[in-house]
């Protein structure tokens, strides 16, 4: 197993999981949200134990560096990885996309936050999959994995696609399973 491979997006990086997700080719999300160093520098711990340190990389274009200690196989790693942060308001409910780079593609997820807090929700695997199957969603299911199939790569997403998203009132997230992290230290 991999240190980073995620099950959720942002401050979930440092898990180690073998459990399938859905990708996406680009950064997810609507416009480019400008990350402020005092929003978003220092020290996270998750209610979990990880600790990640985090950074900004471009600031307007809404990049960010996360990087933490992860187990492989008896051994510590040091892992940094480049998060991309995009709008995903919706009906006045303020809310963010969070976009990992991992290889050639992205794991993402959608983010709650203030300024001390952050909860970070996964895509509902399940309900992608029914997406991608129904021809809701342009993508592809992968092989294997668990129970209904493998990852799920999505497609190119139009401005449609996303609305759908976020207008499901968070039906396409995993609500009952968050992500949460405090900011300990700036």
């Amino acid at each position: 197993m991999r240190v980073a491979r995620m099950t959720c997006v942002g401050f979930a990086l440092f898990a180690v999981i073998a459990c399938s997700t859905v990708y996406v080719d680009e950064p997810i999300g609507m416009d480019v949200v400008r990350v402020e160093e005092d929003d978003w520098e220092g020290t996270w711990v998750a209610t979990d134990g990880d600790t990640a340190v985090v950074g900004v990389r471009d600031r307007d274009a809404g990049v960010l560096w996360i990087a933490g200690v992860g187990e492989s196989d008896g051994e510590l790693e040091v892992e940094s990885l480049t998060v991309h942060v995009r709008d995903a308001t919706h009906d006045g409910r303020e809310r963010l996309l969070l976009s990992v780079e991992d290889d050639d593609r992205y794991v993402w997820g959608l983010v709650v936050r203030d300024r001390e807090y952050a909860v970070v929700y996964a895509p509902d695997l399940e309900r992608f999959r029914a997406l991608v199957r129904d021809g809701l969603l342009p993508g592809r299911i992968g092989e294997g994995g668990e129970i209904g199939g493998g990852d799920v790569y999505l497609g190119k997403l139009s401005p449609d696609h996303l609305e759908m998203i976020l207008a499901a009132d968070g039906a396409f997230f995993e609500w009952d399973d968050p992500y949460v992290m405090r900011r300990v230290a700036r």
